[in-house]
């Protein structure tokens, strides 16, 4: 695991990861706050956490806890999917795009990095109308 500190100005903090892992987590000292540890990079070892039941920073010390790909078989099954947003809205509507703004709130489950799965459905060129489209999203119901 790494030391990641507190957050007394910072809304994320970035970590680099020495192997590339299985999954990464937050892990925090107290009280309700939720946190979302992100990978990326080309061998997902570079990790993103940022504070996800509020847009805060936060005074207690975290950690990132990195399992290995190895390690991932032994891992146990993950059974609680992320709550909904507690508010989604659209903004600045444009001919072919749109803003969407949602606050994730409390609950984000087993759910490593959290980001809503945004569907839209409707009268879309390409598209059949009755049809689907899926955009992000992580540790949803598929």
């Amino acid at each position: 695991s790494s030391d990641l500190g507190y957050s007394a100005t910072k809304l994320v903090l970035y970590a680099d990861v020495m192997w590339p892992p299985y999954r990464c987590k937050a892990i925090k000292e107290c009280c309700v706050d939720e946190f979302s540890a992100c990978l990326s990079g080309p061998m997902n070892t570079n990790a993103t956490v940022l504070r996800v039941d509020t847009v805060s920073n936060w005074g207690q010390f975290l950690r990132l806890r990195c399992t290995s790909l190895a390690m991932g078989a032994f891992q146990p099954p993950r059974y609680l999917p992320a709550v909904q947003p507690q508010g989604v809205a659209l903004n600045d509507p444009e001919r072919h795009r749109f803003l969407v703004k949602f606050k994730i709130g409390q609950g984000t489950g087993d759910c490593d990095c959290t980001s809503p799965r945004v569907e839209l459905q409707g009268m879309v060129v390409g598209y059949q109308q009755d049809q689907w489209i899926h955009q992000g999203g992580r540790c949803g119901e598929d």
